[in-house]
């Protein structure tokens, strides 16, 4: 096994500029344990260790941005939001500053947590995997750890659901990292949210 590599910088793209269509209000300004979705996952994703996080933004964006000032992201804006590819390229093209990996996370899971986004980390920290990806219960899915190699892919990828064509392509260089099923939750609707959050959603 390769030895540690503790310079490993891995920068974050979290996917925000959905039109939230199925909620009927911004899922992202739904209450999560005393702040907002937004809030929660752009913090998990800080405590995780990545640095720096770009946010991409659709709906609402003026006022999810003063939300997300104090923790220092840095945003992109994607106002047609037709598909997660394109809010990809639009977060990997904000990126300020040199970085070794991205980390691709969705703003709507909130069951992912700062632990999780460490080990992701620590794992291409101690190995030369191209990719380490999440995997629930044999389902892939974010957040996912792409090597500055894969930039260029990532970028000329075109398609929705996340890059998982990507990590299918390079799977021989891939590692993963198994989490159990039950925490592969998204919020679409306001059931969702209810059964996630314990919120009565609202349309906004």
């Amino acid at each position: 096994m390769p030895a540690p590599t503790e310079a490993l910088r891995a920068g974050g793209v979290l996917l925000a500029a959905g039109a939230s269509r199925r909620m009927g209000g911004n899922k992202l300004l739904e209450p999560c344990g005393g702040t907002t979705l937004i809030e929660h996952c752009a913090a998990a994703a800080i405590a995780g260790g990545i640095d720096p996080l770009v946010v991409v933004l659709g709906r609402d964006a003026d006022a999810i941005r003063p939300l997300l000032a104090p923790h220092g992201c840095q945003f992109a804006f994607n106002p047609q939001a037709d598909s997660t590819s394109s809010s990809l390229r639009c977060g990997l093209e904000a990126m300020a500053g040199p970085v070794d990996a991205v980390v691709v996370l969705l703003a709507d899971m909130p069951l992912v947590s700062p632990a999780m986004l460490r080990q992701l980390i620590d794992a291409a920290r101690h190995g030369d995997a191209a990719v380490v990806a999440s995997r629930y219960g044999g389902v892939i899915a974010p957040p996912v750890l792409f090597r500055r190699g894969l930039f260029r892919e990532l970028m000329d990828w075109h398609g929705d659901g996340g890059p998982r064509p990507i990590v299918e392509r390079h799977r021989d260089r891939a590692r993963f990292v198994d989490w159990p099923a039950a925490l592969l939750r998204d919020i679409d609707t306001a059931e969702d949210a209810a059964r996630l959050l314990g919120n009565t959603a609202r349309p906004r």
